[in-house]
């Protein structure tokens, strides 16, 4: 037996369902629904396994599933999320919950647990290794302090815990409560798991608690009362103090409903010398009318050709690495910054002889594996560099860069070979589209080999 199932033992809630079901008697210690299932549900699961839809399907879950959780997430909850990077669904919360423990905690990190706490919400933090750090409510208020918050916070607190309603007392957190634990887990940078309350709740204050924005706390503590303050030093600049605000539209819910950006007027429309605010969205409509007013739209267009040639020539690259530069980057310092640090630029050195090699007619057999293995080790590496970053998004932006260098490749031939070329570029889009369709990647690339050795009037069809 496992070091870390020794002490796992069956919950009291569980205990007593089995003492119940053995003596015939009421069971008031689980919540179990004996509610019959709604008849839509019933037919569609039906349905699904009748239309074969019964087997294994993606492990984030089935797509169309989390194409449709992303719509109702942005046409109900004003919550734009991106179904292939940002949502997964599991086989109920328990599982969701053993998930968030495995993907974001270390054997050895303190988790801080409300009590009185729902029982498996200790036993998995055990199992995963992770140490549950209680954190006592006192009855029959059991309100959640900071101070009690506080007390609990250890050099090793990675995590809190927010269940509201609560299990198994089942009082709702108020407002002031959320607030609290949101400064708390802001200053230790604790992860919150929280539960998704029912947006249908006939309870307003359920259906309007969920931690779905930037708390208002967060912005008062590091952008209103900071841009309040004098600068303390006169360096000359035109901007002293510059505040950068990402994902501006999770300031609120919806424009509707916006306490955050309502704060926010007042230090728009007067803001002391020399601060600086610069809100990053890539949805604008999500802001209140009166907050783009205030503001002066900047778009992050592309460097010419020529400003990336000067760039490049303050970086001191070499004469092949700034042409290199300007191609690949198509006007983004950053990308090429990142290429470089992450070996990306290298790539070239290994691809390009093997795509020559195809376009002269003999097949290089390693070019599809060697474009894989490549991509694989970029996102290991990017993962491996910033622990909160998604394999699976690390991998989708490896292939993007892929097939941009062989698509620069195929494009330096272009001038010289028009007609064997031009129908070699568009294997490219069909490899992305694969991408897209969470096709295995190790054939999406053996399929892009052999596509731009013999490209087809069609491209290849995967089941």
């Amino acid at each position: 037996m496992s070091d870390r199932i020794r002490g796992i033992r069956q919950s009291d809630i569980r205990a007593m369902t089995r003492a119940a079901n053995a003596r015939g008697a009421i069971n008031l210690g689980q919540g179990i629904c004996d509610l019959p299932t709604p008849p839509a549900v019933a037919d569609a699961a039906v349905q699904a396994i009748r239309e074969g839809r019964a087997t294994y399907t993606y492990a984030e879950g089935d797509a169309d599933l989390r194409a449709r959780i992303a719509s109702k997430l942005a046409r109900v909850n004003g919550i734009d999320a991106d179904p292939e990077t940002e949502i997964v669904v599991t086989a109920g919360s328990a599982a969701a919950f053993t998930c968030a423990l495995h993907a974001l905690f270390d054997p050895g990190d303190e988790l801080l647990v409300p009590e009185p706490f729902y029982g498996y919400h200790v036993g998995a933090a055990r199992l995963a290794g992770v140490v549950p750090r209680t954190v006592g409510l006192a009855a029959p208020a059991f309100r959640l302090t900071e101070e009690a918050l506080e007390a609990a916070v250890t050099e090793r607190s990675r995590g809190l815990v927010l269940c509201t309603p609560s299990n198994p007392s089942g009082r709702m957190l108020d407002a002031d409560e959320i607030a609290a634990a949101a400064r708390v887990a802001e200053r230790h940078d604790l992860h919150v798991i929280t539960n998704e309350l029912a947006r249908y709740s006939t309870e307003r204050s359920v259906r309007e608690s969920k931690l779905t924005t930037i708390p208002k706390d967060v912005v008062e503590t590091h952008l209103l009362r900071p841009a309040a303050l004098a600068p303390q030093l006169n360096s000359g600049a035109l901007a002293t103090k510059v505040f950068i605000v990402d994902e501006a539209e999770l300031l609120d819910r919806s424009p509707t409903n916006a306490p955050v950006q309502n704060a926010l007027l007042k230090t728009l429309e007067e803001p002391a010398p020399g601060t600086l605010i610069i809100l990053v969205t890539r949805d604008e409509q999500r802001l209140l009318p009166t907050i783009r007013s205030r503001c002066q739209r900047v778009r992050f267009a592309p460097l010419s050709d020529d400003s990336m040639r000067h760039w490049a020539s303050t970086r001191d690259l070499p004469p092949d690495q700034a042409d290199w530069a300007r191609r690949f980057g198509q006007g983004s310092p950053g990308l090429v910054l990142e290429a470089i640090a992450t070996g990306q630029d290298r790539w070239r050195a290994r691809i390009e002889p093997m795509v020559d090699q195809l376009l002269s007619g003999r097949f290089p057999i390693d070019l599809g594996p060697e474009m894989h293995a490549l991509v694989q080790d970029w996102a290991a590496a990017r993962v491996e560099h910033d622990k909160n970053a998604s394999k699976d998004a690390a991998n989708r932006a490896a292939c993007t860069r892929m097939l941009a260098l062989v698509g620069d490749i195929l494009r330096d031939r272009l001038r010289t070979d028009p007609v064997g070329i031009t129908p070699r570029i568009t294997t490219i889009d069909a490899a992305q589209s694969r991408i897209n369709a969470n096709v295995n990647l190790q054939m999406v690339f053996d399929a892009l080999a052999a596509e731009l050795a013999s490209p087809p009037t069609a491209p290849v069809a995967f089941s």
